[in-house]
C-alpha cells in the first residue's frame, strides 16, 4: 500500500468551553494539520496523487480557519454542543471536507491529524 501525506499549518484562535459549562479561556495554536491517503497501485505516471495535489486541496480545506476565532466559525458556534472548537472536532471536519475532493476509485483518504503542539495531536481516521 502507498501512502502520501501533506501538510498544512493555521494559525487560530479558540476557547474551548470548560468542565463546568463556563466559557474557558481564549488562547491560540498554530495548529499543523496532516492528511494521509492511501491507494494499492499508483497513477501512469508513477504517483499517488499529482505533485502537490494533495497539499493543494488539503489548504482549500483549511485555509478559511486560518487566522480565525474558531468559536465564530460554522460548526463551531457557540451552542453547537457537539462541535466545540477542539482539534478532535477539527481532525473530523477537516475529513469530512476533504475526502470528496481526494478519493476516487484508487485513491482513498486514510488520516487527518491536528497537531496542537510539537508534541501532542489527535487523528481522525477511516476505520
Amino acid at each position: 500500500m502507498f501512502v502520501l501525506s501533506a501538510e498544512c499549518q493555521i494559525c487560530s484562535s479558540h476557547a474551548i468551553p470548560a468542565s463546568t459549562g463556563q466559557p474557558g479561556a481564549l488562547h491560540g495554536h498554530n495548529f499543523r494539520i496532516v492528511a494521509f491517503v492511501e491507494s494499492a497501485e499508483l497513477d501512469s505516471r508513477g504517483f499517488v496523487l499529482p505533485p502537490s495535489g494533495l497539499r493543494a486541496a488539503l489548504w482549500e480545506v483549511v485555509e478559511p480557519f486560518d487566522h480565525r476565532h474558531l468559536n465564530d466559525l460554522d460548526p463551531f458556534r457557540e451552542g453547537e454542543q457537539s462541535n466545540p472548537p477542539t482539534p478532535g472536532v477539527l481532525a473530523r471536519l477537516v475529513f469530512g471536507r476533504l475526502a470528496p475532493r481526494v478519493e476516487d476509485e484508487r485513491v482513498a483518504l486514510r488520516r487527518v491529524e491536528v497537531w496542537s503542539r510539537a508534541d501532542q495531536c489527535v487523528a481522525w481516521e477511516r476505520t
